[in-house]
């Protein structure tokens, strides 16, 4: 009998949303990219596509998170209160 835990169904669903939510990253990257470096096609403007990509994504993602603690943070102060 095995101990490993199984990912939850809201894992597996964030799992499987990362390679969608990536591309559209990838969209919006190449269109930053392509207006600073325009008709360039080689390996390096792909590598910097991907780089602005997940810069993109993780900027966003941390922007959630701040956001997420910001409300934690109010709900905390708003209980001291009463």
């Amino acid at each position: 009998m095995s101990t490993v835990n199984q990912p939850t169904a809201a894992q597996r669903q964030r799992k499987n949303d990362i390679p969608e939510q990536f591309y559209e990253w990838i969209v919006e990257a190449r269109k930053l990219v392509n207006q600073h470096f325009p008709n360039e096609i080689s390996s390096a403007h792909n590598a910097m596509v991907i780089e602005t990509a997940k810069s993109m994504m993780m900027m966003h993602k941390l922007g959630e998170i701040e956001m997420a603690i910001n409300d934690i943070v109010f709900e905390l102060d708003d209980r001291e209160e009463t």
